[in-house]
């Protein structure tokens, strides 16, 4: 990756070179579970995606987005698992081998999301979708690419489409790149996907992009529309909070959840205010302070905040030390006991989230 420099500023006009910041939208569907040369694809997307984030520059930018990893046959599973900013390979790594593929394919949206992400009205904004096929929530991804390219200041989407021999669904994946002046590559075995990857990866950091400021008198500021929110001051850790809200309520506008360090824009969940008040937005993984935030679609602000503490649940599993192969384990459990947790056996040597065998927590403690 190489270094770049930010431009020149003249009398009455300025030329100002800015880099785009990069997220690498990344399928996680179940579909992904698919085999190619008799490995599964997710193992090969892993292998390359770890490589690739080997060899980045940590000076520059990138951040994570996936979708359909959580929950099955769910078009809103989709999630931020790397903020944007300077790459510690391992720790990115981690996250990757960490999603097990699970649901549907929502990439219009996981798009869109990474686009709002990068701030892409605002600044330049570059999103690499990989996917091993097309839409299945019945979005236009080429509908949803033409306006992003059109509302943005320099967007641009490259994409890799894994697997995909069938040219009509090759067809949807490339119109994402060209409606907005990115790459489309396709690859079918793990030779080709390195390539590809590596291809769009280097498109993304090639240049700086150029955009041309005409100074302009400032608007007068307008009054921004009043909101509230309300919710527990505590919850537990990865549950649903319930918030009731007041403001605009236009269908666009959100309620998220972010941390205290995130800037506006930024988030970790969110759920759309079309959903009524209250409306239900999941709490974080980790533990700690975060803030509950409802943006205004239409101007980006954040209109009301408010603090929460997400607190954590202490889990426990006490089972035999000692059982028979293929023989029933009895498991006692304690924990949040959300809906979709699980207890798992799985090999010392296996990543987190892979597994040989599990039963969901709903079926209460002990498990068998």
């Amino acid at each position: 990756m190489r270094a770049w420099l930010i431009g020149l500023v003249l009398a009455g006009l300025a030329t100002a070179a800015a880099r785009a910041e990069v997220v690498i939208v990344y399928d996680a569907s179940n579909s992904m579970w698919g085999q190619v040369e008799g490995r599964h694809k997710i193992e090969i997307a892993r292998e390359v995606l770890g490589e690739l984030v080997a060899d980045w520059d940590p000076a520059e930018s990138l951040g994570l987005v996936a979708y359909g990893h959580r929950r099955e046959g769910d078009c809103s599973d989709i999630e931020v698992v790397v903020q944007p900013g300077p790459v510690d390979p391992a720790a990115f790594v981690a996250k990757v081998e960490g999603l097990v593929p699970r649901g549907k394919t929502p990439l219009t949206e996981a798009v869109r999301q990474a686009a709002e992400l990068l701030r892409y009205r605002d600044v330049p904004a570059t999103v690499l979708l990989l996917s091993d096929g097309i839409e299945t929530c019945g979005a236009d991804p080429c509908a949803v690419a033409a306006e992003l390219a059109a509302a943005g200041v320099a967007f641009t989407a490259h994409v890799v489409g894994f697997d995909v021999a069938n040219e009509a669904d090759q067809a949807q994946l490339r119109c994402i790149a060209d409606n907005t002046g990115g790459l489309f590559r396709t690859a079918a075995d793990a030779g080709e996907l390195r390539e590809a990857l590596a291809q769009v990866a280097e498109a993304a950091v090639a240049a700086p992009v150029e955009t041309q400021v005409q100074p302009e008198p400032e608007p007068e500021p307008e009054a921004l529309p009043e909101a509230t929110l309300a919710a527990a001051a505590s919850v537990d850790v990865a549950t649903a909070i319930e918030v009731a809200w007041t403001g605009p309520g236009a269908p666009r506008d959100y309620v998220a959840i972010a941390g205290l360090d995130q800037r506006d824009g930024q988030y970790i969940n969110y759920t759309y205010a079309e959903a009524g008040s209250p409306l239900t937005v999941t709490a974080p993984a980790e533990p700690g302070l975060y803030e509950l935030r409802y943006v205004e679609q239409a101007s980006n602000a954040v209109l009301a905040r408010l603090e929460i503490e997400v607190v954590d649940v202490p889990a426990s599993l006490e089972a035999p030390e000692i059982v028979q192969a293929g023989s029933q384990v009895s498991v006692g459990w304690t924990g949040p006991g959300h809906d979709r947790d699980y207890v798992s056996i799985a090999a010392a040597d296996q990543n987190p989230g892979a597994y040989v065998n599990y039963t969901y927590v709903n079926e209460g403690s002990p498990l068998a």
